[in-house]
């Protein structure tokens, strides 16, 4: 299932959800390696087939990739999807919903692409919400490369169709990740981050996907609001399994996985 995968790069890094000076080790897997992206859609599909078989091993998807946190000291990174057809609304949910409709606000999905002031809002989007994120260093090229390898792009505006902010969504057959929410902070009280969620879930039911990948969770303010997501499911090391935050406090040991799938280990 994982023959096309192979490992890409590792790199060491200060961990973006810890602020304690924390080194994490990623290393990086999938058919494609950055330089051989071209945006053409028969390349992407594979790019895209490889990252969905990771992820489905429990690896955390990336770019045009996916991704395994080796840090020493700590596993506190939990690998989450959302089981959609076990999903339901929450009343808090739909009371935030019908705020920002209430406002004005609105949204839609399209096929991914960029312009220039999606990059001024992630930079202002990480200063005012992760000041200490690694993705501070992209520069717009690399911007432009994550949002393009996704499949979709949801926009979220108001009334004035002044831009509030987006989230990448990439689908593979009946599967989507939900990568990456940015939005306006001058805008929080509207809960958008919360309203990407809701609406990239609406989205998924519609179209009757199975699951919706989130990265990981785990006890930082940045990551803990996922943990009360209905219909989570996440990956123990073995398989996928409803998520109980009283038992599962850790993520999986990536190192014996990365052996056990065979995947090529990194020189």
């Amino acid at each position: 299932m994982l023959s096309m995968s192979k490992h890409l790069a590792s790199e060491t890094r200060e961990c973006g959800y810890l602020n304690n000076g924390q080194l994490s080790q990623i290393i990086y897997f999938g058919a494609y390696s950055i330089e051989d992206i071209t945006f053409e859609e028969k390349v992407l599909v594979q790019a895209r087939k490889t990252r969905f078989e990771l992820m489905q091993k429990g690896f955390l998807g990336d770019a045009f990739c996916a991704g395994a946190t080796i840090c020493s000291n700590c596993n506190a990174c939990i690998p989450i999807r959302i089981n959609v057809s076990k999903f339901k609304f929450s009343a808090r949910q739909k009371r935030e919903y019908n705020a920002f409709d209430d406002a004005g606000g609105d949204y839609f999905l399209k096929e991914s692409f960029f312009e220039s002031e999606m990059y001024e809002l992630f930079k202002k989007y990480l200063t005012h919400r992760f000041p200490n994120s690694p993705m501070h260093d992209y520069e717009v090229d690399t911007l432009r490369g994550v949002i393009l390898s996704k499949s979709h792009l949801l926009i979220m505006v108001n009334n004035d169709y002044d831009f509030l902010g987006y989230a990448e969504i990439d689908q593979y057959e009946d599967e989507c990740s939900l990568d990456f929410v940015v939005y306006d902070p001058d805008h929080a009280d509207l809960r958008l981050g919360s309203i990407a969620f809701i609406q990239a879930i609406d989205w998924a039911q519609q179209n009757e996907l199975t699951h919706i990948y989130l990265g990981p969770t785990n006890d930082t303010s940045a990551l803990r609001y996922k943990r009360y997501l209905s219909g989570l499911e996440c990956f123990d090391g073995e398989e996928w399994v409803d998520y109980d935050p009283k038992i599962h406090r850790t993520g999986p040991d990536y190192r014996h996985l990365i052996e056990k799938l065979g995947l090529p280990a990194p020189a």
